[in-house]
């Protein structure tokens, strides 16, 4: 995973690289989990200061999904996203530094300080292209599969959505066209059952999600996002599906948006969530239940926090970089 570079790119922390390789793929898991969770939780607590130029929807509770499916991608493999994105380009392999100097209006963002938090891009680690329009990743990462069939070239692409593409008809032509043509491209949805603030009960009929894959003749289920360690076996099943078949799959994963559609803050006093749904989530949450399993094993438990804190200041020191770098140039 992308903690890797994360410590090769900091003379601070170069002496972990050797550790990280040694730890379990479990701990790895969880790691990584951190670190997204460490960079959304510092935009969060760096919103208020004025300083970024973007609106940011940030994807605390739903890191598990491209933690689970960017361990079994190769640099080669190419991913879309959408407006939340920040978890699937880190996990990508995009920098840190480019991501927070792109929400700063920065000259080393990613897009030059230009785009904001919702256009990410960083070839670099073949993470294509986010964007905040409904469903506009879609038919772009169909396009780029097209290309990788024809050209005969290495990889599959991985675009990423949120449930309230199930109303969006690029959706199902998308559907279409790459069933139709055999496209090595898997589609996730990370549901989290809501379009910013209608629940998906007012929006959809009651059904199961998996369906609309089978109908387009599409490997298809539905998966809890809570446990990495079960996340990681289903993703490991469907990019090895696309991989080895060159065909197309859709994935659904129940997922949970702890704070609100957009910002930085909670939203649970504003009436449009059911509360015992969101007690349900919190008490499941990804980061938590992958420490709790580890911390079971007590000789872990100092090494743990001691990464968790080496991962903070790691991030405390990109935004400082970021803040104190140039300005985009008009």
């Amino acid at each position: 995973m992308t903690i890797n570079q994360l410590y090769s790119t900091d003379s601070m922390l170069k002496n972990i690289e050797i550790e990280f390789q040694k730890i379990s793929q479990e701990l790895k898991r969880f790691l990584s989990l951190y670190f997204v969770r460490s960079v959304e939780l510092k935009i969060a607590s760096e919103y208020s200061s004025g300083l970024m130029r973007t609106p940011v929807h940030l994807c605390v509770g739903q890191e598990s999904i491209p933690v689970g499916i960017s361990e079994h991608l190769f640099q080669h493999d190419k991913v879309l996203s959408n407006h939340r994105s920040h978890g699937h380009y880190l996990a990508k392999g995009g920098s840190l530094l480019a991501l927070f100097g792109e929400i700063l209006g920065k000259q080393i963002g990613c897009a030059n300080g230009r785009g904001g938090s919702q256009h990410l891009i960083d070839l670099s680690a073949n993470f294509i292209a986010s964007a905040p329009i409904l469903g506009g990743t879609i038919p772009i990462a169909a396009g780029v599969a097209f290309a990788i069939k024809l050209q005969k070239t290495e990889g599959i692409v991985v675009v990423y959505l949120g449930d309230a593409v199930l109303e969006e008809g690029v959706f199902f032509e998308t559907l279409s066209f790459a069933s139709l043509h055999s496209l090595p491209i898997l589609f996730v949805v990370e549901n989290n059952r809501l379009s910013v603030h209608t629940h998906i009960n007012q929006r959809q009929p009651l059904r199961k999600l998996k369906d609309i894959g089978l109908a387009f003749n599409l490997k298809s289920d539905e998966f809890d996002s809570s446990d990495i360690d079960e996340v990681s076996k289903m993703c490991k099943n469907y990019v090895e599906y696309v991989r080895k078949n060159l065909k197309p799959a859709l994935i659904f994963f129940e997922t949970f948006r702890s704070l609100e559609h957009v910002g930085p803050n909670e939203d649970f006093d504003l009436g449009y969530r059911d509360q015992s749904e969101v007690a349900h989530w919190l008490a499941r949450d990804s980061v938590d239940i992958s420490y709790n399993k580890l911390a079971k094993d007590f000789s872990q438990i100092n090494y743990i926090n001691n990464m968790q804190l080496k991962i903070d200041q790691y991030v405390n020191k990109v935004w400082e970089a970021a803040v104190k770098s140039e300005m985009a140039r008009p």
